[in-house]
C-alpha cells in the first residue's frame, strides 16, 4: 500500500513535470524540442519506475513502512500490557477456582 501510494505521487509529480516542461519547451520550439521531450521524459520515469519499486522496498520502505507500524506498534505495545494486566485478575480467578 505505502509503495502504491509512493508510485502514485511520483507518478502524479512526473505528469505535472511533463505538463511544465512541455509548456515550457512549446513556448521556445514547439514543433522541435516538444517531440523528443515528450518520449524522453515518459522514458525518464519508466526507468527510475522500475528500479523505484525495488529500491523502494529496500531504503524507503524501511523508513516509511517501519515508522507507520511503530506508531501501532508503541500503542500497541501498552495494550499488550494491558492485556496481561486483564490477564492477571483472570488467573487470580483461576487460581481461586483451583
Amino acid at each position: 500500500m505505502c509503495v502504491f501510494t509512493f508510485t502514485s505521487l511520483l507518478w502524479s509529480a512526473g505528469s505535472l513535470r511533463r505538463e511544465n516542461k512541455p509548456s515550457e519547451t512549446d513556448s521556445s520550439d514547439p514543433s522541435g524540442p516538444s517531440d523528443p521531450s515528450r518520449p524522453s521524459e515518459p522514458s525518464g520515469p519508466s526507468e527510475p519506475s522500475g528500479p523505484s519499486d525495488p529500491s523502494e522496498l529496500s531504503d524507503p520502505s524501511e523508513p516509511s513502512d517501519p515508522s507507520r507500524p511503530s506508531e501501532p506498534s508503541r500503542p500497541s505495545e501498552p495494550s499488550d500490557p494491558s492485556g496481561p494486566s486483564e490477564r492477571q485478575p483472570l488467573s487470580g480467578t483461576d487460581r481461586s477456582t483451583l
